[in-house]
C-alpha cells in the first residue's frame, strides 16, 4: 500500500510583499491539499513623513515612509515548507522596495531587493520570481523576473523601470505578483500592489494649474516653508492661522489643509473680498491675504468664519518673492487642483 503525502510550501508574512501601502487583500488559499503550495501574507504599514528612525540603506525616506515623490517598504517574512502536515524547512527572507517618481518627467523607477536572512531544516530547490504589471498608460520593464534560486546568503535585487504615457491624468497602483515553486509542490503566488501613484501632462487645455508632466504621490500632503523667510508675510500667516478656528495650513495646530483652486473666478473673488476697503496703501506696501487667493480656503470662501482669514499691509518685495514661491511649490510637487498642502512658518 502507498501512503499519500500532503507536500506544502507555506509562506507566512510576505510583506511584500509590500502591499501594506495598499489595501488589496493578498491571496490566501485555505483547505491545503496533497501537493499544494498555501499562502498567507502580512503586510507593512507606510506612513507619510520626511524621516525614520529605522532608515534602510539607499531607501529614502526612510523604512516604510513615503513623500511626495519616494517610497521606502521593507517587511520580513518566512516561507514554511511543509510535507503531510510536518515542518521540514524554513526560509526567512526580507523585501525592500525603494520607488523614486519624478515631479518633472512621467518615468519614474523602483529598486526590488530580494535577500535570505536565514534558512532552517531541509529548503532546497525553492525558487522565487516577481512579476510587475503598471496598468492603463503605465508600462513596466521588469529587470528581475527570474526565477531564481533560493538558497542561503540568495540576494535577488535590481530595478524595475516605468513610462507613463497619459495626455491627461492617470491615477493607478502598481502590481507586484511573488512566485514561489519547488518540485513536488503547488505553486504559491502573493499578490500585492504600490502605493496609488498620479501622472499627469498640464497645459492650459487639461485644466489641472500646472505644466509639463510628472508623478507624485497624491496621499502625501506636501508643507511650503519658504515663506517663512518673509518676514511680514510669516508674521501675518502666523497670526491668522492662530486666530482660527479652523487654523487653515497650520498643521502644528491641528488645523485643516489648504486645498488649491485653479479656477481664475475664484482667486479674483478671493483676493477682492479679502483686499478691499482698506483705503490707499502705504508707500511700497500692498495688500497680503491669507489663506492665499489660490486656495479654496480664501476670503471668498463661504464656510469661512470669523477668524479664518485676514489681510496686512507687506512690502511689495516680499509679495513678489511670495508669487514665485508659490508658484515654484505648486511645480515643483505638481499641486492640482483640489490637491491638499500645509504652510509652516514661525
Amino acid at each position: 500500500m502507498r501512503t499519500a503525502y500532503k507536500k506544502v510550501l507555506t509562506v507566512v508574512g510576505c510583506a511584500a510583499v509590500l502591499g501594506t501601502l495598499v489595501s488589496a487583500a493578498p491571496a490566501v488559499q485555505a483547505g491545503a491539499a496533497p501537493g499544494e503550495l498555501k499562502v498567507s501574507v502580512q503586510a507593512p504599514q507606510a506612513v507619510a513623513g520626511s524621516a525614520s528612525t529605522r532608515a534602510a540603506a539607499g531607501c529614502s525616506p526612510g523604512e516604510n515612509r513615503y513623500n511626495r515623490t519616494q517610497s521606502c517598504i521593507k517587511a520580513s517574512s518566512k516561507v514554511d515548507i511543509i510535507r503531510n502536515g510536518r515542518l521540514e524547512g524554513t526560509i526567512r527572507f526580507a523585501i525592500t522596495q525603494a520607488v523614486q517618481l519624478h515631479t518633472g518627467s512621467r518615468d519614474f523607477s523602483e529598486k526590488y531587493t530580494f535577500k535570505v536572512t536565514g534558512i532552517a531544516g531541509r529548503a532546497s530547490a525553492v525558487t522565487a520570481a516577481l512579476d510587475v504589471a503598471c496598468p492603463g498608460s503605465c508600462r513596466a520593464t521588469n529587470h528581475v523576473r527570474g526565477p531564481r534560486a533560493v538558497r542561503a546568503g540568495t540576494v535577488i535585487s535590481g530595478p524595475v523601470n516605468y513610462h507613463e504615457s497619459t495626455t491627461t491624468l492617470h491615477r493607478d497602483q502598481v502590481k507586484y505578483t511573488l512566485t514561489f515553486r519547488k518540485p513536488g509542490y503547488s505553486t504559491s503566488v502573493s499578490n500585492w500592489k504600490s502605493l496609488t501613484f498620479r501622472c499627469d501632462k498640464g497645459n492650459k487645455a487639461s485644466k489641472t494649474g500646472n505644466f509639463g508632466t510628472g508623478c507624485v504621490f497624491p496621499g502625501y500632503d506636501p508643507t511650503e516653508v519658504r515663506q517663512a523667510a518673509l518676514p511680514e508675510i510669516a508674521k501675518n500667516i502666523s497670526r491668522i492661522q492662530k486666530a482660527g478656528p479652523h487654523h487653515y495650513g497650520a498643521y502644528a495646530l491641528h488645523g485643516s489643509p489648504l486645498h488649491r483652486t485653479i479656477s481664475t473666478a475664484e482667486r479674483r473673488a478671493n483676493r477682492r473680498i479679502a483686499c478691499k476697503g482698506h483705503g490707499t496703501p502705504p508707500r511700497q506696501k500692498s495688500c497680503d491675504e491669507y489663506p492665499f487667493a489660490s486656495t479654496k480656503e480664501g476670503a471668498a470662501n463661504k464656510k469661512g468664519k470669523p477668524g479664518d482669514w485676514g489681510w496686512d499691509w507687506v512690502p511689495v518685495s516680499e509679495q513678489d518673492q511670495q508669487r514665485d514661491i508659490l508658484r515654484d511649490f505648486y511645480r515643483e510637487n505638481r499641486i492640482l487642483g483640489g490637491d491638499r498642502f500645509w504652510v509652516a512658518v514661525p
